[in-house]
């Protein structure tokens, strides 16, 4: 946040909403739209478009797809990526459109899937929220983290990996979100990894003050630089994941964890943190709740997965007319 006198002095660096934002050095190709008065840093250029020509989610979902491409190969490729001439470089960029009505149909059918996926997220963020407060609300007693769960060591090869088997790094967490939203396949794999099942606790040992911490959404294969935390009764799954994932732990970690530049944390480091006596028969109601509200994040998902790439397939054919918005919108109809 900046102050209002800071926003005046810096007025050219202002964008409105409805503005595009990109980056002329790192990640080039990106692209933001505006949704309300922001300041722009000195390594963003701007584009603003005259309302009554160009719809700016048009204009968005344009350079998400085949204006990114241009973007990208005007970058340099030493060092951080970066383009020399920043406005002259994004004013040569090619940009055909259709009438303005046509362009707010394209636009509204990309964006109620993208409004999907945003709504399917913060759900996410709800559910993970609600979790944390209700775990709170529980009396802790004498049992520790370790009376109810095990670090996993099973090692495998990546000749051993499957394919489509599913990897998980530390790229895939998101912080202090126990959802997972994405993650790799083991055709990228080509190292040791650790091995992982459904409803195992993932928990991302370097750097702990990263806060990457998950529930397994399935069998696969993760980063040695992840814990793979097990619940001994897998009813309790549920509580492991809560009390793994909570702030006091993660806190506990981070103090006990070796190294100055890359701290590690290991499983003794909290093991022998209490959590409640999962004999209790609030502890189970807990149990129980978190179990539901797990597998409908699950879905969302799963269904953000889905969205997303009928989304990506939609952007070109709609933005290079081999598809009408007639057609798309029927192709969305079972999925929105």
């Amino acid at each position: 946040m900046i102050s209002a006198a800071t926003a005046d002095r810096l007025a050219r660096s202002l964008l409105a909403p409805g503005d595009l934002v990109f980056p002329h050095r790192g990640a080039i190709g990106r692209v933001g739209l505006a949704d309300r008065p922001m300041m722009m840093s000195t390594s963003m250029m701007r584009a603003r478009f005259a309302p009554e020509v160009v719809d700016s989610s048009y204009a968005y979902w344009h350079f998400r797809g085949v204006a990114n491409a241009e973007l990208l190969t005007m970058a340099s490729s030493v060092g951080t990526p970066g383009i020399g001439q920043p406005l002259a470089s994004l004013r040569s960029v090619q940009f055909r459109y259709p009438p303005l009505p046509q362009q707010q149909r394209i636009a509204g059918v990309l964006n109620a899937l993208d409004d999907q996926i945003v709504a399917n997220r913060a759900l996410l963020r709800s559910a993970d929220e609600l979790v944390r407060v209700r775990y709170s609300c529980l009396p802790h007693g004498r049992a520790r983290l370790g009376d109810i769960a095990e670090e996993i060591r099973q090692k495998i090869a990546p000749a051993d990996i499957a394919p489509d088997c599913g990897y998980v790094g530390l790229e895939h967490f998101d912080r202090r979100l126990v959802w997972l939203q994405e993650w790799g396949a083991g055709s990228d794999v080509s190292s040791t990894k650790s091995v992982f099942v459904d409803r195992d606790v993932l928990f991302g040992k370097l750097r702990p003050y990263f806060h990457k911490v998950s529930t397994a959404p399935g069998s696969g294969v993760c980063s040695t630089d992840i814990l793979v935390i097990r619940a001994k009764d897998v009813r309790l799954s549920a509580l492991v994941l809560s009390a793994c994932a909570s702030d006091e732990v993660v806190a506990m970690a981070v103090q006990n964890s070796n190294g100055t530049r890359m701290p590690r944390a290991k499983w003794v480091d909290i093991a022998d943190f209490s959590v409640p006596d999962p004999g209790l028969e609030e502890t189970k109601a807990f149990v129980d709740f978190v179990d539901a509200v797990r597998l409908r994040c699950l879905a969302a998902v799963r269904e953000n997965a889905v969205l997303a790439t009928a989304r990506d397939e939609l952007l070109p054919l709609l933005m290079d007319g081999r598809i009408t918005v007639k057609e798309a919108e029927k192709r969305v109809e079972g999925v929105v």
